[in-house]
């Protein structure tokens, strides 16, 4: 799917450069005709201002010819030639001092020129332009020009633009495919999470669900036992479901995070009184494990947010460091207000983050110690990150054998 939508994104890319590439060659092409066109149509009315025959010899422009126009060269200027002729005598005096015509073509031209009606045309025989006047004794004063120049001129900057149009559009291809891969990175990246979050959501929820589906098979095979002698499975069968109900509510808990399209409540939270009360909760498990719990939490701490959010937020950052702080080791908790924000930090000592995992820990699913699968879906830093991002904070970790394993969380006063 991905490659498709590259290939239509570079696709189409290369449609909408070609065609402004080619509105432009085509805009040159047609300008340089019309300029071209119109020197050209100056020259022929310079041509017939001239009044002194024209000197022999000196270097002029042949002009006109029945050779086919491919065969004869294209001719560079507006070089023209002007003819004075008399009807009745027949005569005709050559005035021009640029071009001149042979004498068979210049008889037949004029000819042809002096029979034609209209005050200008195109002898196409010859490929000659011409104009003509008639002075007051009758005689007719005749400009010819080369018609190639006009034509030759523009194929030629037809050919370059072409040439520019098929250079840009090469380059643009591979300029195409660079921004293609870069626009779609993040696709690819989001396309790839969902893959491995389908994955694991889909592992997790098989576990409990197999384990049911024995316990009811089992039950079903005691149907004649009382209830009471088979309360193993039904308690089993309990606890599994349970945990079911608990990761399909991290997940929809994710979801909300992710989806961002409510703004968080805004109330005044004394996180202060939250956090203490976090630790009042979660002091039992620590005792249980053998973990002392340290707070450092300045008085009066308050900000805007959602008050159930942020008690989350504190609970899966304790709860987590309890859970993978060794027995006899410490967990310390603390708040302070700094420069307009307020910053928590939750640290343990004695259990240690790899560094190749450091910077996955806030993925979705994700275990240091895929062995730990009982301790936990790999959910839990995912919605704590989701939910600092809510409040307009960020979240952090670090672990190192001086310091232990510290997350810190920064939070704006104001929410």
């Amino acid at each position: 799917m991905l490659k498709h939508l590259k290939s239509k994104f570079v696709l189409t890319n290369m449609l909408l450069v070609g065609f402004i590439l080619l509105a432009v060659a085509v805009t040159v092409c047609v300008y340089t005709y019309a300029s071209n066109n119109a020197a050209l149509d100056r020259s022929l009315k310079m041509g017939l201002e001239l009044d002194d025959p024209a000197e022999p010899g000196g270097r002029r422009t042949e002009i006109g010819g029945r050779r086919p126009p491919e065969d004869r060269p294209a001719q560079q200027n507006t070089a023209v030639c002007t003819v004075l002729y008399d009807p009745v005598k027949g005569t005709k005096t050559t005035l021009s001092r640029e071009a001149y015509l042979s004498e068979e073509i210049l008889d037949e031209a004029v000819r042809l020129a002096a029979e034609s009606d209209g005050a200008d045309g195109y002898l196409k025989e010859y490929d000659l332009r011409f104009k003509k006047t008639a002075d007051k004794g009758g005689s007719l004063r005749i400009s010819f020009a080369d018609g190639s120049f006009v034509k030759a001129q523009t194929l030629r900057v037809a050919l370059v633009a072409l040439l520019c149009v098929a250079g840009v559009m090469l380059v643009m291809f591979f300029v195409s495919l660079f921004l293609a891969g870069m626009a779609l990175r993040p696709v690819e990246e989001a396309w790839e999470a969902q893959k491995r979050f389908v994955a694991d959501a889909s592992h997790e929820l098989k576990t409990p669900l197999t384990v049911i589906l024995a316990n009811d098979r089992i039950l079903r095979s005691h149907a004649d036992e009382t209830v009471e002698s088979q309360t193993s499975w039904l308690e089993s069968t309990a606890e599994e479901a349970r945990r079911m109900r608990a990761l399909v509510d991290d997940m929809l808990t994710l979801a909300q995070n992710e989806e961002g399209g409510v703004p968080p409540a805004r109330e005044r939270v004394d996180l202060s009184r939250l956090l203490n009360g976090t630790l009042l909760q979660l002091e039992p498990v620590a005792f249980e494990k053998g973990v002392a719990l340290d707070a450092e939490i300045e008085d009066g701490l308050s900000l805007f947010g959602e008050e159930h959010k942020l008690k989350q937020l504190a609970v899966i950052l304790v709860d987590n460091a309890v859970k993978y702080a060794p027995r006899g080791e410490r967990v310390s908790v603390c708040a302070e207000k700094s420069g307009g924000r307020i910053r928590l930090s939750v640290k343990n000592t004695g259990s240690l983050i790899a560094p190749e995992d450091l910077p996955h820990v806030f993925e979705r699913f994700y275990r240091a110690d895929r062995s730990r699968s009982s301790e936990g879906a790999g959910l839990g830093l995912s919605i704590a990150a989701g939910i600092a991002e809510r409040h307009g904070g960020r979240i952090s970790a670090a672990s190192d054998e001086k310091t232990g394993t510290v997350f810190t969380v920064i939070l704006p006063e104001n929410g």
